[in-house]
C-alpha cells in the first residue's frame, strides 16, 4: 500500500478505495482460501448504522479519490459503474413489484400499461433474475471455502432463498439514502462505533 501511495484515511470504509487503487496500478484481486469471519451487529439498528457508514464510504471513494489516484476519465466512469447494482437496490423497492405486476397484467390480457412500460418491466425483471442467479452461483462456489459438507452448503443456499434475499435487499434502501445524506453533509468524518458479534464462528471449524 505504501508503494501505491497509501490510502485516504478520511473515507469511512477502506475497501472500495483500496481496491480501486490496486486496480489502477495493475494489481489483481482474488479470494484466498482462509475464511473471513464476519463480525455483524446483533440488532437491526446496529446493522443500519454500519451500512450507513459503508454507503457513505462508497460515495466518498467514487468522488475526488479517483482522480487523486491517477485514474483517467473513462476509468473513473467504469469505477462508478461498479456502484450501479447497489443503487439499484433502492430503485427495485418500487420497480420490481411494479414490473412483476405489469407482466402479470400482460399475461392476463387486461394490462393498462403502454408498450414502453411493458418493455421496461420485462428488462427490469430479467436483469434482476440474472443478477440474483449470478449471485447464487457465486455463493455456491464460495461456500466450498468455509463449509465442508455438501449438506451444509445446500442448507445455506436454501436459507438465502429469493424471497428472503429480496426483503433483505429492500432494507438497503435505508442506508443508501442515509449514506448519501452523510456524504452530502460531509459527515463521513464523524466516528460511529458499531457493536459487533461474531455471527459466523459456528459455521467454521
Amino acid at each position: 500500500m505504501i508503494e501505491l501511495g497509501g490510502f485516504n484515511p478520511w473515507i469511512t470504509i477502506e475497501d472500495p478505495e483500496v481496491g480501486l487503487r490496486l486496480w489502477t496500478n495493475g494489481k489483481r484481486l482474488g479470494i484466498i482460501a482462509d475464511p473471513l469471519i464476519e463480525e455483524s451487529p446483533r440488532s437491526f439498528m446496529g446493522g443500519i448504522v454500519q451500512r450507513n457508514r459503508w454507503m457513505c464510504g462508497f460515495f466518498q471513494s467514487l468522488a475526488s479519490p479517483l482522480g487523486e489516484m491517477g485514474m483517467k476519465f473513462w476509468d473513473r466512469q467504469k469505477a462508478r459503474l461498479n456502484f450501479v447494482p447497489i443503487l439499484s437496490l433502492s430503485i427495485n423497492l418500487l420497480g420490481l413489484p411494479i414490473g412483476i405486476y405489469a407482466l402479470y397484467r400482460l399475461a392476463d390480457g387486461s394490462g393498462p400499461f403502454t408498450t414502453p412500460v411493458m418493455v421496461l418491466s420485462l428488462v427490469n425483471v430479467a436483469l434482476y433474475v440474472s443478477v440474483i442467479g449470478q449471485m447464487y452461483i457465486n455463493a455456491w462456489r464460495r461456500t466450498k471455502l468455509v463449509l465442508n459438507s455438501l449438506a451444509s452448503r445446500i442448507w445455506y443456499i436454501l436459507r438465502i432463498n429469493p424471497v428472503f434475499l429480496f426483503l433483505y435487499y429492500l432494507i438497503w434502501a435505508i442506508p443508501i439514502v442515509n449514506g448519501f445524506a452523510m456524504y452530502l453533509a460531509n459527515r463521513g468524518k464523524v466516528w460511529v462505533r458499531t457493536q459487533k458479534f461474531d455471527a459466523d464462528r459456528r459455521f467454521v471449524q
